[in-house]
């Protein structure tokens, strides 16, 4: 799901993107800013960079258990959904500082103008999401100083939002509900 969210993502930014610079190259990937050596990776030098740098369960949004109704009609209990935040950063990974900041500013504008994404509003919009909303995550520079130091990189310039909000749900049964027969009453006389 994640994934799917993702993807869609990169795709309406390099859209976007490639339309308002009259271009045919891609200028957002979905990439770690370093790789596990400490190097750019592949495909990741002259772009913006999609990167997930965490995951939160959302906890105003919590699912009872609930219920599905087999074939056999039949009621079985499921694992209540889990509703999880995405916080995506998207940095400008150019050599001209410039640059960097054209496609950044860009990028912001787009995600100002367009908070909000749902099937309605956006073709190719995942069929396993309702909506994807783009809220800005403000940091202090101590917060950002000790992020892009756990992320093993130096400081490009960047953005945080917060993705409201995937759903994840397996419908697998945890324990099954006998249905109801019919109901027995004591006689009265």
């Amino acid at each position: 799901m994640i994934d799917k969210a993702l993807d869609f993502v990169l795709k309406e930014l390099n859209g976007f993107l490639t339309t308002k610079f009259e271009s045919r190259q891609d200028f957002v990937a979905l990439s770690n800013i370093v790789d596990q050596e400490g190097s750019v990776p592949d495909g990741a030098k002259d772009r913006l960079l999609l990167t997930l740098i965490n995951t939160e369960r959302e906890s105003a949004a919590q699912s009872p258990n609930f219920h599905v109704r087999s074939q056999d009609g039949a009621y079985a209990h499921v694992s209540p959904s889990l509703n999880l935040n995405l916080y995506l950063m998207i940095s400008a990974n150019f050599d001209k500082y410039d640059q960097s900041l054209k496609l950044l500013s860009n990028a912001i504008g787009y995600f100002q103008g367009r908070p909000v994404f749902t099937a309605q509003n956006a073709p190719g919009f995942p069929a396993e999401l309702e909506k994807l909303t783009f809220e800005v995550v403000n940091m202090r520079l101590e917060e950002m100083s000790h992020l892009w130091g756990a992320l093993g990189a130096k400081y490009i310039p960047c953005i945080i939002y917060k993705v409201r909000m995937l759903v994840i749900q397996e419908a697998w049964v945890t324990d099954e509900v006998p249905s109801l027969k019919g109901i027995d009453t004591p006689a009265t006389t």
